[in-house]
């Protein structure tokens, strides 16, 4: 009998997304090597409950961050993330945001991931479209900066901004490209394919599992 992956942890993680999206290969030496701690159904339905428990509690006026983890059920998996916030203005969903410290105050597509999946999971919980989510994206050049760019996002979340320490950077939530996206993902969480490495000299370069992986790439290729 095959086990899918999916069976050996039961709820699926959003650092286990990030890292799929980063590599599959990672991921599934990750969970087949080292082992990851299972969730069980129970816990992820009470997951649940208590998202709902918090999102549905009254907001006042203005722009509040509320940090709580987001759970639901999507393609027959419970699907668990935290983003760094949910946020609500005048008392309405309106957005989640993600931060990140990084010297380059460069982006990358795998950055959003947490926030197109949330919206998603959002969808499930309220059974509304979400139209109009608005997903944030900081990067900052260290704590400091980032509690900078914190204060000013709580002024005007949704206005892309850079500064010489900080960028934030606003894209519109897209249902039909983050449900196709995550789905395909899911294929192999529910053992419709295998796992498909993402290999590059950079990546390669630094991952524990080069060793054992037969898609790795020598980091003379990235020399030569």
């Amino acid at each position: 009998m095959v086990v899918r992956p999916l069976d050996l942890v039961g709820v699926i993680r959003g650092y286990m997304i990030e890292t799929q999206v980063y590599c599959e290969a990672k991921l599934h030496y990750m969970l087949t090597s080292r082992g990851e701690a299972r969730v069980a159904e129970g816990e992820a339905r009470r997951l649940v409950e208590e998202t709902l428990r918090l999102l549905r509690a009254p907001r006042g006026r203005g722009v509040e961050f509320l940090r709580a983890p987001i759970s639901a059920r999507f393609n027959d998996a419970y699907i668990i993330l935290s983003p760094d916030a949910i946020i609500y203005v005048d008392g309405s969903l309106a957005g989640l945001l993600e931060a990140r410290i990084r010297g380059s105050l460069r982006y990358y597509d795998v950055d959003f991931v947490t926030l197109e999946v949330g919206g998603l999971l959002l969808e499930e919980l309220l059974g509304v479209e979400l139209d109009d989510l608005k997903l944030v994206l900081i990067v900052a050049r260290s704590g400091e900066d980032l509690r900078e760019a914190l204060e000013e996002a709580k002024v005007n979340p949704f206005k892309p901004e850079r500064r010489g320490s900080w960028v934030r950077v606003v894209r519109v939530y897209d249902r039909s490209g983050a449900a196709s996206r995550l789905s395909h993902l899911l294929e192999y969480w529910l053992g419709m394919r295998g796992f498909k490495p993402r290999p590059s000299p950079s990546k390669c370069g630094v991952c524990e599992y080069s060793s054992i992986c037969p898609a790795k790439v020598m980091s003379a290729q990235g020399e030569a």
